[in-house]
């Protein structure tokens, strides 16, 4: 069993430059430890255990996410896709980033399109202006007009009207 380290847990929780650089000053070497593969290990075998979906494993959980997530690899993909259905918004988000940068941009794109509309489905508005962020960030708005169209009229359906998400996706279907 791989562990990550305790300084090493400590700088993916940091939420600022700070912070990253007073742990890095006590820990000269926590950056190393930090690229090194049993770590990347650790990180993968605590999200694949059942704890990392318990509320107390939220804010690691979105950390690890988001530090794998700047080399994504496609053997770590499972475990990942396992994190789309964490109860917690900002942990399926983390996790929805990770495999679009996996499959960005021509890498797999039909795997690209399922998630994208996946996320569209998804019940927080903040997963879903993610996606339509995405959207309109590539090149992959004429390919998706058809299903935006039609997301539009799901979403008023489900009461999403008005929302982040809706609104973009609204400024991308109905330019003015």
């Amino acid at each position: 069993m791989n562990e990550v380290p305790d300084e090493v847990k400590q700088y993916i929780l940091a939420t600022d430059a700070m912070t990253r650089g007073r742990i890095a000053e006590q820990h000269p070497d926590v950056v190393r430890k930090l690229e090194q593969p049993s770590t990347r290990a650790g990180m993968l075998e605590f999200l694949a255990n059942p704890s990392a979906f318990s509320a107390g494993a939220l804010s690691l959980a979105t950390g690890y996410l988001a530090y794998l997530g700047h080399a994504p690899a496609a053997a770590e993909a499972p475990i990942v896709r396992s994190h789309l259905l964490h109860p917690a918004t900002p942990v399926r988000l983390k996790a929805y980033e990770y495999l679009l940068m996996l499959y960005f941009p021509d890498k797999n794109r039909d795997a690209m399109y399922l998630l994208l509309q996946q996320m569209l489905q998804d019940p927080q508005d903040q997963v879903r202006a993610a996606a339509a962020r995405y959207v309109e960030s590539t090149s992959t708005l004429d390919q998706f007009r058809p299903t935006l169209a039609r997301w539009l009229d799901v979403a008023a359906q489900r009461g999403w009207a008005g929302g982040d998400a809706h609104e973009k996706i609204e400024r991308m279907i109905h330019p003015k």
